[in-house]
């Protein structure tokens, strides 16, 4: 080969280098390379395959290994052979050479013998890739747009709702077919729910059998029964693939599955094993999609890019902007699609507050994502206050680090192929950073140190929110199934007592049209507002909106989300129309699923201990120090 270009990696693989109307991947190889140079990999897209290639590196660094890319690009005029190598991050090209099969679909093929088993595992990232964009067409209701929103927020049943939907109300079968597929992938990928998944894909085999989805729906099956240890009905379904698909995209895979269960040869299959360890570090999103960002160290500067020693910087403030996919700052020779800062003493400051860790600056599309990385018990210190006041009793304060702990655990497991565990909103929990810290949290924090709650050995999603309104809801009620045994809806008069009290609020229609219609809800002339049907809790789960032309039926949690979950408190009210507004009065605050941290004041100031709160608030949920 002769080698005729070198160039910094974060380049040849961003959009701006090949757009994707003139270029796109056919194929990947990959080779080994030490595993202490796996961080060098930037994180980044290819722009047609859609899969984030951090995704599959880090899957790999959890079999001790990392790999260089081959890439075979094709163009408009030419084509291309690629070496994407994460030792030096250049990227080569080369022509002539091996002649590697085209791929038509888009999605990645890798090649080479000694990564045959991790091809296997690869194959099952159809259960979690769908929703980075691959077979996404340009006409997908917007709906799987905010179905991906949810997800990357760890709102999980949320997202399946919001693809139940797509699948009951759109017309076109190849949108039934995407949701019913999506659906599915959520259950296996997210939920570890293997029999909900298998009955989706099994309706969506039967009754969509032309869609391209029927054989992506086919393949995950099989993988999903592998994973389950059911390897009998999984060599009939990698059989009847190879039958009835023998040229699909997935046809090579199915040949390994199957010569893997017939050698009975042990793979590193993905499964839900007890949690053996808490996570060290929390990687918390502060800020997605800023043009630029100042960074201090009161105590001096640090700055890396990963997997490099750190530097000593003279520079006290240090600016950072995006360019393309790279970040680029003040100080020379330091730039790159992903730059780490740190304090010093251990605290480093970003648009006028403190943290406590180190600063990750990502260059994605112009923009610069910022992500906090400390650790887990530091990141609690500045939530628990963010969350309840400091001046709460000593319990409610602990069965607050518990929860959060947990949910911090249980995001950290589920997100960890992505930048970020968890936000610092409410939409995840909310973190103030150092200034948040106060003598109460941290009291909390270390007195709880190490505790999570788990229901059959794995994290539980611990949702809590401010007042119950008198009676916890069911999780299904507000973000559809999965049914969670320890989030069942029930009375809570603790919560009735301590809430904040009964409250009204007035919206302008045309307001509530315009937030609506953002949302993804389109009514024209909005005159009425009814509630269609109500969860035992009394909340509104289905609402009928009246406009001058037509009617629109929503869920009731997507109307809260929509209208702002701050001005409509709680869906446990009453609506009346006065003129050109709408009136709702009601009780409670939030979501109403989980814990209700008034109630768990309440309990804690009559004797009631922090576990016997979360037992109260989680039913069946143990309690394990990690």
């Amino acid at each position: 080969m002769r080698k005729k270009a070198s160039i910094p990696f974060s380049e040849i693989i961003s959009e701006s280098f090949f757009p994707v109307s003139a270029w796109r991947v056919t194929s990947v190889s990959m080779n080994p390379i030490p595993r202490r140079l796996a961080s060098r990999m930037p994180t980044v897209l290819f722009p047609a395959a859609g899969i984030p290639i951090r995704m599959i590196l880090d899957r790999g660094v959890c079999m001790g290994v990392a790999f260089s890319f081959w890439v075979r690009v094709s163009g408009r005029s030419s084509r291309v052979l690629w070496r994407c190598d994460t030792a030096t991050a250049e990227v080569c090209q080369f022509r002539g050479g091996r002649v590697w099969r085209q791929q038509s679909t888009g999605v990645m093929t890798f090649f080479g013998r000694q990564w045959r088993i991790f091809r296997q595992v690869l194959c099952t990232l159809v259960l979690v890739a769908g929703h980075c964009g691959i077979g996404a067409g340009a006409s997908a209701p917007e709906g799987f747009d905010r179905a991906n929103g949810y997800l990357r927020d760890g709102a999980y049943a949320a997202a399946i709702h919001e693809y139940d939907r797509l699948y009951v109300n759109h017309p076109d079968p190849m949108v039934k077919a995407k949701s019913l597929f999506f659906s599915a992938t959520t259950y296996a990928g997210y939920l570890k729910r293997y029999p909900e998944a298998l009955r989706l894909l099994d309706r969506l085999i039967e009754w969509y059998s032309d869609s391209p989805y029927a054989e992506d729906a086919l393949f995950a099956g099989g993988t999903i029964l592998f994973r389950k240890g059911d390897f009998q009905r999984a060599d009939r379904i990698f059989s009847y693939y190879l039958k009835r698909y023998p040229q699909g995209h997935h046809a090579d895979g199915a040949v390994e599955w199957l010569e893997s269960i017939r050698k009975k040869r042990s793979l590193p299959v993905e499964d839900r094993r007890p949690l053996a360890r808490l996570p060290s570090d929390i990687r918390v999103q502060l800020f997605d999609g800023v043009a630029r960002a100042r960074v201090r160290a009161p105590g001096g500067l640090q700055v890396r890019r990963p997997g490099a020693a750190w530097q000593a910087v003279k520079k006290r403030r240090v600016t950072l902007r995006a360019a393309a996919s790279r970040v680029v700052s003040n100080i020379p020779d330091m730039q790159g699609q992903r730059i780490e800062l740190k304090g010093t003493d251990g605290r480093i400051e970003i648009s006028g507050r403190m943290y406590r860790g180190v600063l990750q600056c990502i260059g994605t599309g112009g923009r610069l994502q910022v992500v906090n990385r400390l650790s887990l018990e530091s990141y609690l210190y500045g939530v628990i206050s963010s969350e309840m006041p400091r001046t709460w009793p000593v319990h409610a304060l602990k069965a607050q680090a518990v929860a959060a702990r947990t949910y911090a655990v249980y995001m950290s497991l589920k997100n960890a192929n992505l930048p970020a565990d968890v936000t610092n909103c409410s939409g995840s929990q909310m973190y103030g950073g150092i200034a948040s810290e106060t003598a109460a949290a941290r009291m909390a924090v270390n007195a709880t140190r190490g505790q999570v709650m788990t229901y059959d050995g794995y994290p539980v999603i611990a949702y809590f929110h401010a007042d119950s309104g008198g009676h916890t809801e069911d999780g299904v009620n507000v973000w559809g199934p999965p049914a969670l045994p320890y989030l069942k809806g029930k009375a809570d008069p603790a919560g009735r007592i301590a809430g904040i009290g009964p409250w009204t609020v007035h919206i302008p229609l045309k307001q509530m049209e315009t937030d609506l219609r953002q949302a993804g809800v389109h009514i024209r002339g909005l005159r009425e507002v009814s509630v269609v049907r109500r969860s035992p809790s009394g909340r509104m789960t289905e609402l009928e909106l009246t406009g001058s032309r037509s009617r629109v039926r929503v869920n009731g949690n997507r109307f809260r989300l929509a209208v702002g979950g701050k001005t409509l408190k709680s869906l446990k009210c009453n609506v009346t129309i006065d003129g050109h507004t709408a009136c709702f009065r009601g009780t409670g605050f939030g979501h109403g699923v989980g814990m209700s941290q008034w109630g768990a004041k309440h309990l804690a100031e009559n004797g009631h201990t922090y576990t016997d709160i979360l037992h109260a608030y989680y039913p069946g949920v143990r309690i394990r120090t990690y």
